[in-house]
C-alpha cells in the first residue's frame, strides 16, 4: 500500500491493484522506454497526486518500510519524471526487486555525485520498498 500525504492533512492510499487498474498516458507499461537499464510496470507519479494539494509543494518525500529511510527531492523533478513501478514481466513486483512498489527516476546518477546538472538526481531516488510519500514545502521556507 502506498499512502500519499499532503501538507494540508490530507491523504490517499493506493494498493497494487489500483494502480495495474491506470490506463493511458499515466501508466508507463515498459519503464526501458524511458531508462534501458530498467524492466517494469509503473504508473506516473504525477498522475497519482491530487492537484490541489501541490499548492505551494516544494518537495517530496519519499519513505521506505525498508528501516524508514527516506529521500527528498524538488516537487517539481518527482511530479514531472517519477515513475511508481508495481510489476515485472506481468507479475506483482517483489521484494527482492525493491517491492512491492519501488519509486523510479529515469535519468538519475552514481549516489553521492558532487555537483549535480539541474533537474538530474542521484540513484538514491530510486526508492526501494516505497511505502509513503509526503509532499509539502521545504523546512527552510516561510
Amino acid at each position: 500500500m502506498l499512502t500519499i500525504e499532503y501538507a494540508d492533512g490530507f491523504s490517499r492510499e493506493f494498493g497494487c491493484d489500483e494502480l495495474a487498474a491506470i490506463t493511458g498516458s499515466a501508466r508507463v507499461e515498459d519503464v526501458s522506454t524511458l531508462d534501458e537499464r530498467r524492466q517494469g510496470t509503473g504508473v506516473r507519479f504525477g498522475s497519482l497526486v491530487e492537484k490541489e494539494g501541490l499548492k505551494d509543494a516544494s518537495e517530496v518525500t519519499l519513505v521506505s518500510s525498508e528501516d524508514g529511510f527516506q529521500v527528498t527531492m524538488p516537487a517539481a523533478i518527482a511530479l514531472e519524471q517519477g515513475v511508481v513501478l508495481y510489476a515485472l514481466n506481468g507479475n506483482p513486483l517483489t521484494v527482492e526487486k525493491g517491492g512491492p512498489l519501488r519509486f523510479f527516476m529515469p535519468k538519475t546518477v552514481s549516489c553521492q555525485t558532487k555537483d549535480l546538472p539541474a533537474g538530474v538526481l542521484d540513484n538514491c531516488a530510486n526508492l526501494k520498498h516505497l511505502v509513503r510519500v509526503r509532499i509539502g514545502k521545504s523546512a527552510g521556507r516561510n
